[in-house]
Parts: C-alpha cells; structure tokens; sequence
C-alpha cells in the first residue's frame, strides 16, 4: 500500500522507529519517543515474536496444508492456534481465503505485544503496507496507489478515538499480495486488522472494471464495522467512511 516507504523517515519528532526483517517479514515500528528502552531490545524481541509466529503457521500447515494456499473460506481444525481460528473465522465472514489476513494478522499481533513488553503509549506497526496503529494523537496516512493520479495525494486523518486501528490494502497492480482485480488500491480500515485485510483482498478482487467500483461501494453496506473504504481504478476515484481526508 506505500511503496516506495519513504514515509519510514518523515514521522517527525513524535515517534522513534525501527525495522525488523526476517525471511518475507519486513516490519517498521513506530512508537514515543521519550522511551528509553534500547534499541537493541526491541528488536531482539520481534524478531523473536516475527519467529515464534511463523513457526506457529509452519507447523499447523502440516496438520492443514490447504490452509496455507486456499482461495477460499475455510474452517480451522479444532487444535488450531487462536491467530489460526481468528483468520479462518474471518475468512468465512469476508469470502476469501484465510491467508489474505496474515499480514494484517503479524501487524497487530506483534504491536500489541510491544505494547504489552515495554509499555508504550503509542504505537504503529507496519507489515508489507499494512498497519496497526494504537495512538492517543491524531495521525496523517498518505495512500500510495502506484500510477494513479491520486497516488500519494489522498491523506487519511486518523484520530485517536479510531484507535487501535488497522489499515490495510491489497492492488492488482503493484505489490507481494494476490488479487484476481485490477485495482490500483483497495484500502479498508477497521477495528480489527485481519478483517481489515481480507475485505480490502475482497474489493480488490471486486474491481475489474470501471463499473465495478460503485459495486464494491455498494456492497461495503453489509459490513458496517468499515471505518474506511477507497478504490483507486481505472484513473478513477471512490471514498466512503467516517475517516476524514486532511489537506495538505
């Protein structure tokens, strides 16, 4: 969703930030400032999080191998990890395969832990262009579309009241992730970060062409926990939501 990440060195004095990178796993963490924790701490503690959570998915691809490939909703076996069930569960919700939340999954799964181990009063994480974000003050999220006209220009004011919020996005265009569109991008923002990255797998897959775009719109109705929806496609533009645009 913010490729190129320039925007990992433009956070400003509010926030400190690290990334941690293992294997597909990239992550940058942003969180105050005023800690004191060193750095070296932080990150050996999510790299040993990013590990114990990918060893989790290996070994329960094992017992159920095609929930790590399917395309489709499935339901987790009964022995499976909450992370596991809680993807699957949503799956079944949102119509795509499990694995479309597993970005959004790690973002707010390992935020919440640092938050939890060194007692941070905000903090960002994000994964591949996903986000999770726990603040007390507002923050401004610029959207990277690729080619689009709008790419960059539609900047999100998240305020603290949205808070812990994920951010997440998939594009038939550009990116790691996979989707049947052709969407430049597909954000949805959401109280819940693994919803909120299977439902934007879910439009993107929607939007193939330009008419496509009021129906994704249309249908965002039965999901009323979207805080935010945007389409970049076919050089046109779709916002609905509570999150304001900022001008900048």
């Amino acid at each position: 969703m913010y490729e190129p990440r320039c925007y990992r060195n433009i956070m400003g004095k509010r926030f400190r930030s690290l990334t941690c990178s293992y294997l597909e796993t990239d992550l940058w963490i942003a969180f105050d400032v005023n800690n004191s924790i060193p750095d070296k701490s932080i990150l050996d503690y999510t790299l040993k999080k990013i590990i114990e959570l990918r060893q989790l998915f290996e070994d329960y691809f094992i017992l159920h191998p095609d929930y790590k490939t399917s395309l489709k909703p499935l339901q987790a076996l009964v022995e499976a990890p909450k992370i596991i069930k809680g993807l699957a569960d949503n799956s079944l919700r949102s119509g795509v395969g499990p694995m479309a939340g597993i970005a959004g999954a790690f973002a707010e799964e390992i935020a919440l832990s640092l938050k939890k181990e060194f007692h941070f009063n905000e903090i960002i994480v994000e994964n591949g262009g996903d986000i999770f974000l726990d603040i007390k003050e507002k923050v401004t999220v610029s959207l990277y579309a690729g080619s689009h006209p709008l790419s960059n220009k539609v900047n999100l004011l998240i305020e603290p009241s949205f808070s812990p919020l994920g951010l997440c996005a998939s594009s038939g265009q550009f990116g790691h992730s996979f989707s049947k569109g052709k969407a430049d991008l597909v954000a949805v923002a959401s109280k819940d970060a693994v919803w909120a990255d299977q439902l934007a797998t879910f439009f993107a897959n929607m939007i193939k062409k330009p008419s496509d775009i009021q129906h994704a719109m249309d249908h965002s109705e039965k999901f009323p926990d979207i805080l935010h929806l945007s389409v970049f496609a076919n050089r046109e533009f779709a916002i609905k939501g509570s999150i304001l645009i900022k001008n900048v």
